[in-house]
């Protein structure tokens, strides 16, 4: 994000560029004036992560903007409905999937020289685990597809993508959000994607484990003026209640 969105007339360091080029000897001190900087707060410290209860704004100019900052300058902007001639009536579902990492990042892009742990660290680590996963993946996917071949009152064709934005570069990921409609996923950081998504879009976050008590997510949208439901599942989840929803939203 920093590198392909910000970096045009500016550079984006790393702790590690910050240590390189402006690092002194152990012992000594240095004082660093920056003219112009932006940092990047840690995810949990954020004002979208620490705002978790219910946020009355809607509709908010500043996120409606970045949304549209990041999309031209990725030059996405031919990828929006803005660029169709007219909407169109195919309703793409995007079923966000929480998959467990192959490799650790730290792991797969290490260098000795340039990172700050060695590298032999990293190597007794095995595949990154993550929460959150829902237990019946498979099954979502599968069940979602049914509605490629229902009918809907108000003339709707549907398409299901099933993504693991894991595997997808920054731009790709972006890309993909452009041509969503209703975007389907358990309560994540990946939901943060809602912003860049075709004005008519929902979101549907599912709270499978005990975390609804997080609005992040709830806010994001309202910010951005777009359809939110949130509901709370088991896991494995019940895919005909799912699917009821989905074809509400459709």
């Amino acid at each position: 994000m920093w590198k392909e969105v910000y970096s045009h007339d500016y550079p984006a360091y790393t702790a590690f560029d910050l240590k390189t080029h402006y690092g002194v000897p152990a012992g000594q001190s240095n004082y660093v004036c920056f003219r112009k900087l932006a940092m990047g707060i840690y995810g949990p410290a954020a004002p979208t992560t620490i705002c978790s209860w219910d946020h009355p704004c809607k509709k908010t100019a500043l996120v409606r903007s970045y949304s549209d900052f990041v999309i031209r300058t990725l030059g996405l902007q031919n990828v929006t409905h803005y660029a169709s001639s007219k909407p169109k009536r195919e309703v793409v579902i995007t079923y966000m999937s929480r998959r467990p990492s192959k490799e650790w990042p730290e792991k797969k892009y290490c260098d000795d020289e340039k990172s700050f742990f060695r590298c032999a660290l990293w190597q007794n680590f095995g595949p990154r685990s993550l929460g959150r996963m829902i237990r019946n993946d498979q099954d979502v996917i599968n069940a979602l597809h049914r509605l490629e071949s229902e009918s809907f009152a108000n003339g709707a064709t549907v398409k299901i993508t099933a993504v693991d934005f894991n595997v997808l570069s920054f731009k790709e990921q972006i890309a993909v959000d452009l041509q969503t409609d209703i975007m389907v996923g358990p309560h994540g950081a990946g939901l943060m994607h809602n912003i860049f998504m075709r004005d008519r879009a929902s979101l549907i976050e599912l709270f499978i484990d005990g975390s609804g008590a997080n609005r992040h997510f709830h806010n994001l949208a309202g910010w951005y003026g777009r359809k939110y439901e949130g509901v709370s599942m088991s896991n494995p989840v019940n895919i005909e209640e799912l699917l009821r929803i989905v074809r509400r939203h459709i």
